[in-house]
């Protein structure tokens, strides 16, 4: 008992959130082709925090896997939307529209300002006919951030939302040198637009909208399927 006032009182101390555990998996021969066997069976992590807009599994609630070959990142979203649209916002305003964000980072330890290696990614559906006319790049990191396209990324949009795959490498994020027992720091968002401009934002991790402070990341160590 006295123990766990001591971590209690310590935890208030550092001003730490005790975050969501998940998992970020060693995969290898990962292809950004439009076609996702190679994810079924991992466990997804879900957006289930509703920041604002009532939280429906059926509209905006996005699935969520990372994984690795020590090389690159990969990325698996799967996200119900009863309305899914092509974002057409320029990329500094993509937020507005059907989107993901994918919070990124290897300074395992609590940290409120971001640090070199932690990035907020984004991923925007461009196109309902072609699956690789989107948009994947840096939306805010220790530098600033950017909207320069980069990586890989296949978008496929049906009736009952959007499924994206995408990689990019681990050095043009500042994290090279990632192995299984790695611990990293995650977070995921849907942005959901039913009809002109963002009006459902849903997490995993933290219920607040803090896009500006891995604070609330989860944690989330590289481990073997």
């Amino acid at each position: 008992m006295k123990r766990l006032i001591i971590v209690f009182i310590l935890l208030l101390i550092g001003g730490m959130v005790i975050a969501q555990e998940g998992q970020v998996y060693w995969l290898e021969n990962v292809k950004i082709d439009g076609e996702f066997a190679e994810w079924k069976g991992l466990k997804p992590m879900v957006t289930k925090n509703s920041l604002y807009g009532e939280h429906k599994p059926r509209d905006a609630e996005g699935e969520f896997v990372l994984a690795t070959d020590g090389a690159n990142l990969f990325i698996y979203v799967d996200v119900k939307d009863d309305t899914p649209r092509v974002n057409t916002f320029h990329n500094s305003l993509a937020w507005k529209g059907d989107s993901v964000e994918i919070y990124f980072g290897t300074v395992s330890r609590y940290h409120e300002d971001y640090e070199e290696g932690d990035v907020q990614l984004r991923l925007v559906p461009r196109s309902a006919e072609d699956p690789f006319e989107n948009d994947f790049y840096v939306s805010y990191d220790f530098f600033g951030g950017g909207t320069d396209v980069f990586g890989e990324a296949a978008v496929v949009i049906s009736r009952r939302g959007y499924t994206i795959e995408a990689s990019v490498p681990l050095e043009e994020l500042s994290n090279p040198n990632i192995s299984v027992g790695k611990m990293t720091r995650c977070e995921f968002q849907v942005n959901d637009a039913d009809k002109i401009e963002r009006d459902r934002l849903l997490r995993w991790s933290s219920e607040e909208d803090d896009y500006y402070t891995p604070a609330n990341w989860g944690r989330c160590p590289v481990v073997r399927p």
